[in-house]
């Protein structure tokens, strides 16, 4: 008889050998899956992340341009109140006698100067009569002419001073006239606008 065969693996063994080798390859898939699964929601997290940072961005643009609006309007807002108070205190006869006034006690501040300089020029000359008194060449009729030249100086500044007056009272009543016309071209124009719907009912 010939050689006896060495006997195979048990049918036991190889069952186990299978199951084994099952166990391993669910565990790598899980493995797998668990690592897909991280690297997903990293992703996720990076995108969450970049959203909220676009979306605070934007919230923080609209908020500095609606700032910026305000900040405008409030602009607008002073400028118009400040012209319709200018123009509402133009309006009154108290503006226009307060610039008169003004224009008086410009006026009178001129004419005290003049006065004040005509006094010191009287000073001096009396000085200077007396420091010459005792000159003999020095005649009265010198002195007088002195006197007569320091009056026909003083005449000459009241005089610019009265054209200076007088200027500025006609300056004032052209800027007056100027704006009675404006007023008025305003007015018309008001009436104007006024007039053009109610013909407009009408037709």
């Amino acid at each position: 008889p010939g050689a006896a065969a060495s006997p195979g693996p048990a049918p036991g063994a190889r069952h186990s050998a299978a199951m084994a080798r099952s166990r391993s390859r669910r565990r790598k898939s899980r493995e797998r899956a668990r690592e897909r699964k991280r690297e997903s929601s990293g992703d996720s997290e990076d995108r969450a992340g970049r959203a909220e940072k676009e979306k605070k961005e934007k919230e923080e643009r609209t908020r500095q341009q609606a700032e910026q609006r305000e900040a405008e309007d409030r602009v607008v807002r002073v400028e118009a109140e400040v012209k319709r108070r200018v123009q509402l205190r133009m309006d009154t006869p108290e503006f226009e006698k307060t610039l008169q006034e003004k224009l008086d006690e410009e006026m009178k501040r001129h004419f005290n100067l003049i006065a004040v300089e005509l006094e010191m020029a009287k000073k001096k000359l009396v000085e200077d009569f007396r420091q010459q008194r005792d000159d003999e060449e020095r005649s009265k009729v010198e002195v007088e002419n002195i006197i007569r030249a320091n009056q026909r100086r003083a005449q000459e500044q009241q005089t610019k001073a009265a054209e200076a007056h007088t200027q500025q009272k006609e300056e004032m009543k052209r800027e007056r006239d100027l704006y009675q016309r404006t007023n008025d071209q305003r007015r018309r124009k008001l009436q104007q606008q006024q007039q053009g719907p109610s013909l407009g009912l009408v037709g």
